[in-house]
């Protein structure tokens, strides 16, 4: 996780040109853009889900993202 992290979340940003959180995730060395939303909750599913889809490996044990779902009440 980047050092400047304010959100918690590995990949989830807040963007402040927009007013929103942003979420993306590093694919072959290249960061891909995943979507901009309304809280860091919205983005945390994104980009959990963006990481099964791509098999990271162990995301479902060691995710920033699924373990901020669940620590704020989501549901998968």
């Amino acid at each position: 996780m980047n050092k400047n992290n304010t959100s918690g979340i590995k990949g989830i940003s807040w963007y402040r040109v927009a007013g929103k959180w942003r979420a993306d995730i590093m694919v072959d060395g290249k960061q891909r853009f995943l979507g901009l939303f309304d809280n860091p909750l919205e983005a945390a599913y994104i980009r959990f889900a963006a990481e099964q889809c791509l098999g990271f490996a162990d995301c479902d044990l060691h995710s920033s993202a699924r373990k901020y779902i669940e620590e704020h009440g989501g549901i998968f």
